[in-house]
């Protein structure tokens, strides 16, 4: 320290200037009150964190939403899930409820994969009764696109389990991270089916008349090409005017996807068909006796029958008896026509019927004096074509030798 009189340098210990001979005692009691000490580090005070009842609501929220994120997620993450899908679609099916089993495929969308064609296709199929059903293991390896599984089930007889096979391939997304699971339809569709009926006949399956890409095959049948199909039994309706109609189980399987129906004429038909054939002999037999062409008689024909040169010329034998037989016909009478169906409706629409009447003719030769009375029976076969809602002969019903001979 230095003196505060002289400024001698003295001492620290000092109490006098050594100098000029100053106390330094006060100057040093001074100095000591007016030095400041160095403090112990100050301590921080803690502040006191206050939260208010809308922080602590909104704190709580966000945990009960994260809690019920979470929740959903796993929530969609298992109904989403290829394992869910296969179990709840065996459920389904194994109880019969064939409008959901329907929506766990994805079918093209095609007129015979409809899901009423579904739903009626498997209307007689038994339901499983079972008691527990559970997803055991995985069949193979799930794939990127694909999973397989086998369901074990046990039934109320208690004999064990049971296994069912599911293959599942992935659909499109159905909602934010998941995708859909489709059943695949592995034995469910028999492909290119088809029914062969008569060319106007009306086609049913489960009341509902079918639709399809329609083609004529070589004997005038109409081929329908209906296309994919659901394995199953379908009601089975085919229907024509004039015709029996076919009612029957249709069975569609891997076996069957093709189906072949002809018709047969309904009795009314047939009587019909009876009471045409007097007319059409009738017609033919007063046109031959007045002479007239085949073009007066043609539309009894068949447009086929009417290009063939035979129907023609047999016809014009019979106006031309005259010139041959040396024998005038003065009147004639058909009775007791009866016919017999021989072949089934089918062939290009034709009816071939066998024919037995009793021909009764009143002629005279020319070089007898009186009329002479003819009366015969007839036998033959006549095939008639119907042509829209007509029928039409496809060949000479009746000849000169019929009456002559």
């Amino acid at each position: 320290m230095f003196c505060p009189n002289c400024g001698t340098k003295c001492d620290d210990k000092d109490l006098f200037c050594g100098e000029c001979g100053s106390s330094l005692a006060e100057y040093r009691e001074e100095e000591e009150q007016n030095t400041v000490l160095p403090e112990k580090a100050a301590e921080i005070p803690k502040k006191e964190i206050k939260i208010s009842k809308m922080q602590l609501l909104l704190i709580g929220e966000v945990i009960i939403m994260a809690v019920l994120f979470i929740g959903i997620y796993f929530s969609l993450d298992k109904k989403y899930s290829a394992e869910t899908t296969a179990l709840e679609y065996w459920k389904a099916k194994a109880n019969g409820e064939w409008n959901r089993v329907y929506d766990f495929y994805s079918f093209p969308k095609e007129e015979g994969l409809n899901r009423q064609m579904y739903v009626n296709a498997h209307m007689d199929d038994k339901q499983v009764e079972f008691q527990s059903a559970q997803v055991e293991k995985h069949m193979k390896k799930e794939e990127k696109d694909s999973a397989y599984y086998v369901i074990a089930y046990t039934t109320p007889k208690n004999v064990g389990k049971k296994y069912a096979e599911v293959s599942l391939i992935k659909g499109e997304r159905k909602f934010l991270f998941w995708n859909e699971w489709h059943v695949a339809p592995e034995d469910e569709v028999a492909e290119k089916c088809k029914i062969t009926v008569p060319e106007k006949a009306t086609v049913k399956l489960n009341g509902e008349k079918i639709k399809g890409k329609e083609k004529l095959d070589r004997n005038g049948m109409k081929e329908i090409d209906i296309g994919d199909m659901f394995k199953g039994t379908y009601q089975l309706e085919v229907s024509e005017d004039g015709m029996k109609t076919y009612k029957d189980m249709l069975e569609i399987d891997s076996m069957m996807s093709e189906k072949r129906v002809e018709l047969f004429p309904e009795e009314k038909e047939k009587e019909k068909l009876v009471k045409q054939l007097g007319d059409d002999i009738e017609s033919l037999l007063n046109a031959a006796i007045a002479k007239k062409d085949f073009n007066a008689v043609k539309d009894l024909f068949s447009e086929d029958a009417q290009k063939r040169s035979y129907i023609k010329s047999s016809y014009e034998g019979l106006y031309k008896i005259t010139d041959q037989e040396g024998t005038v016909i003065h009147s004639f009478d058909l009775s007791n026509i009866k016919i017999t169906l021989r072949d089934y409706y089918g062939r290009k629409n034709e009816m071939m019927l066998e024919v037995k009447m009793n021909v009764k003719s009143n002629c005279k030769k020319i070089w007898a004096e009186e009329v002479q009375t003819s009366e015969k029976e007839k036998r033959g076969m006549i095939t008639y074509v119907k042509e829209g809602k007509e029928w039409k002969l496809k060949n000479i019903p009746i000849t000169y030798y019929d009456i002559l001979y």
